[in-house]
């Protein structure tokens, strides 16, 4: 993991494309919120999984 925002578009997590979607909905809980907004732009865009948009979403709403 980086410390950094990442650029819209860009891989959220090291590995992220070998990740499965419950591996993802596991470290969503322990994400810093820009890394969860990462995840959220990179699946809407590539992967398109409904789990893990559900998951991501769910964490970002209880954040705020």
């Amino acid at each position: 993991m980086y410390k950094r925002q990442p650029k819209i578009g860009q891989i959220p997590l090291r590995n992220y494309d070998q990740l499965t979607a419950k591996d993802v909905v596991n470290r969503v809980q322990r994400l810093s919120a820009p890394q969860v907004t990462a995840i959220l732009d990179y699946e809407r865009a590539r992967k398109k999984r409904a789990t893990v948009i559900r998951a991501v979403e769910q964490r970002l709403a209880a954040a705020s």
